[in-house]
Protein backbone atom coordinates (compact mmCIF):
# COMPACT_ATOMS: atom_id res chain seq x y z
CA UNK A 1 0.00 0.00 0.00
CA UNK A 2 1.59 3.22 -1.12
CA UNK A 3 1.16 6.36 0.94
CA UNK A 4 0.00 9.36 -1.07
CA UNK A 5 1.49 12.77 -0.32
CA UNK A 6 -1.98 14.24 0.26
CA UNK A 7 -2.67 11.77 3.07
CA UNK A 8 0.68 12.15 4.86
CA UNK A 9 -0.32 15.16 7.03
CA UNK A 10 -3.52 13.40 8.07
CA UNK A 11 -1.62 10.28 9.19
CA UNK A 12 0.89 12.48 11.02
CA UNK A 13 -1.85 14.33 12.90
CA UNK A 14 -3.70 11.12 13.77
CA UNK A 15 -0.48 9.65 15.16
CA UNK A 16 0.06 12.81 17.26
CA UNK A 17 -3.52 12.54 18.50
CA UNK A 18 -3.14 8.90 19.53
CA UNK A 19 0.26 9.51 21.14
CA UNK A 20 -1.07 12.50 23.09
CA UNK A 21 -4.02 10.54 24.44
CA UNK A 22 -1.69 7.72 25.50
CA UNK A 23 0.71 10.18 27.15
CA UNK A 24 -2.08 11.94 29.01
CA UNK A 25 -3.24 8.65 30.44
CA UNK A 26 0.22 7.52 31.57
CA UNK A 27 2.66 10.39 32.00
CA UNK A 28 0.82 13.55 33.00
CA UNK A 29 1.59 14.13 36.66
CA UNK A 30 1.60 17.92 36.66
CA UNK A 31 -1.03 20.35 35.53
CA UNK A 32 1.22 21.94 32.89
CA UNK A 33 1.85 18.59 31.22
CA UNK A 34 -1.86 17.92 31.19
CA UNK A 35 -2.52 21.24 29.44
CA UNK A 36 0.31 20.62 26.94
CA UNK A 37 -1.11 17.26 25.90
CA UNK A 38 -4.61 18.69 25.80
CA UNK A 39 -3.34 21.38 23.39
CA UNK A 40 -1.79 18.72 21.17
CA UNK A 41 -5.06 16.83 21.13
CA UNK A 42 -7.10 19.93 20.33
CA UNK A 43 -4.76 20.99 17.49
CA UNK A 44 -4.84 17.51 15.96
CA UNK A 45 -8.62 17.31 16.29
CA UNK A 46 -9.14 20.72 14.68
CA UNK A 47 -6.88 19.74 11.78
CA UNK A 48 -8.78 16.49 11.26
CA UNK A 49 -12.12 18.33 11.28
CA UNK A 50 -10.90 21.00 8.86
CA UNK A 51 -9.37 18.44 6.52
CA UNK A 52 -12.74 16.67 6.42
CA UNK A 53 -14.87 19.82 6.04
CA UNK A 54 -12.94 21.57 3.25
CA UNK A 55 -13.21 18.71 0.71
CA UNK A 56 -16.91 18.49 1.50
CA UNK A 57 -17.48 22.19 0.83
CA UNK A 58 -15.21 22.40 -2.24
CA UNK A 59 -15.29 19.00 -3.94
CA UNK A 60 -13.40 18.20 -7.12
CA UNK A 61 -15.43 18.21 -10.30
CA UNK A 62 -15.47 14.86 -12.12
CA UNK A 63 -17.28 14.10 -15.36
CA UNK A 64 -19.45 10.96 -15.07
CA UNK A 65 -18.34 9.80 -18.51
CA UNK A 66 -14.75 9.54 -17.27
CA UNK A 67 -15.59 6.95 -14.60
CA UNK A 68 -18.43 5.06 -16.28
CA UNK A 69 -17.57 1.45 -17.17
CA UNK A 70 -21.08 -0.04 -17.54
CA UNK A 71 -21.45 -0.39 -21.30
CA UNK A 72 -20.04 0.59 -24.64
CA UNK A 73 -22.65 3.01 -25.94
CA UNK A 74 -24.89 3.57 -22.95
CA UNK A 75 -25.01 6.89 -21.10
CA UNK A 76 -24.08 6.91 -17.41
CA UNK A 77 -26.97 6.44 -15.03
CA UNK A 78 -25.77 9.11 -12.65
CA UNK A 79 -26.16 12.86 -12.59
CA UNK A 80 -23.00 15.01 -12.70
CA UNK A 81 -23.78 16.64 -9.35
CA UNK A 82 -23.90 13.23 -7.62
CA UNK A 83 -20.36 12.39 -8.68
CA UNK A 84 -18.46 15.26 -7.11
CA UNK A 85 -20.82 16.67 -4.54
CA UNK A 86 -22.45 15.11 -1.49
CA UNK A 87 -26.20 15.76 -1.30
CA UNK A 88 -26.17 18.72 1.10
CA UNK A 89 -28.80 21.43 0.81
CA UNK A 90 -26.17 24.13 1.35
CA UNK A 91 -24.22 23.01 -1.71
CA UNK A 92 -27.12 22.83 -4.17
CA UNK A 93 -26.76 26.49 -5.20
CA UNK A 94 -23.05 26.08 -5.79
CA UNK A 95 -23.61 22.96 -7.92
CA UNK A 96 -26.20 24.76 -10.06
CA UNK A 97 -23.83 27.71 -10.55
CA UNK A 98 -21.01 25.44 -11.74
CA UNK A 99 -23.31 23.56 -14.12
CA UNK A 100 -24.47 26.81 -15.72
CA UNK A 101 -20.87 27.87 -16.43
Amino acid sequence: MSLKKERLPLFFVISILVASVALIATVAKELTELFFYAELISIATIYILISAIIPTLYPKKIHPEAIFFGGTAKPPYIYPKEVYSPPFALLEGKVKEEESL
